[in-house]
């Protein structure tokens, strides 16, 4: 199957874009502003999804995505604050998106899929953004990830989940920060007594302690830690 759109999308303002006052009482630091616009997109996207033979399935799909007037953070010129939202970014984002299914047994079913992300938005020519568009791409620029599903003897299944995540570059007070890229897995053993009844234990993030996924590098980021979880289900 080949498919294929062209869509528009539009994001309304807000009350933070157009009433924000930050704090609230003389002097105010950040406020919204009655001059902000919708921001809008125009979408472009091409895929082609194949049954290839009875074991393997297949998809791949490549978008194009045309912003503008994206929020940015703009100056006060006579009093520097209160800083303001403005409409003051634009540009475009491209990638690809793959996945494929393979049925290695009548036991074993494996997936895989990769995702590549370009970013490229910039500060519109003789406009400001104290950020210089750093907080609209702190994204990362590849994904890959593989899902292996075992149905086990004795109503067991078994469910890995690797995955890798690229580096992110982020805003960090208008210079570029960034979070590391990482590799982690998730684990699940399942075990299914009766049609009704289903018992499981998950490990999330199992292959280290801890690992950082977002925020600036400072003292205050937060990292993602590892976790064990139960859960019973009854269907009925």
């Amino acid at each position: 199957m080949v498919w294929g759109a062209v869509s528009r999308a539009v994001r309304t303002p807000s009350r933070v874009d157009r009433d924000l006052k930050q704090p609230s009482e003389f002097p105010v630091i950040l406020a919204g502003s009655s001059d902000f616009e919708s921001e809008t997109l125009i979408a472009y996207e091409l895929g082609y999804r194949a049954q290839v033979g009875s074991r393997v399935s297949a998809s791949i799909s490549a978008f194009y995505n045309d912003y503008d007037d994206l929020r940015s953070l703009s100056f006060t010129p006579a009093t520097i604050i209160p800083f303001f939202f403005a409409n003051n970014l634009a540009g475009e984002t491209h990638g690809i998106e793959i996945s494929a299914t393979y049925q290695a047994a009548r036991w074993w079913r494996l997936r895989a899929g990769l995702d590549v992300l370009k970013e490229r938005l910039h500060v519109k020519p003789g406009e400001v953004d104290i950020n210089h568009a750093l907080n609209e791409t702190a994204d990362p620029e590849r994904q890959f990830s593989l899902h292996s599903s075992f149905d086990l003897p004795q109503h067991l299944e078994l469910d890995l989940g690797p995955r890798w995540v690229d580096k992110i570059y982020n805003n960090n007070s208008g210079a570029v920060g960034t979070v590391p890229s990482y590799t982690e897995m998730d684990l699940r053993l399942g075990w299914n007594p009766t049609a009704q009844l289903g018992f499981s234990i998950v490990g999330q993030n199992i292959l280290h302690d801890h690992h950082t996924e977002f925020g600036i590098p400072d003292s205050t980021r937060e990292d993602i830690r590892r976790s064990v979880y139960g859960k019973v289900t009854w269907r009925f």
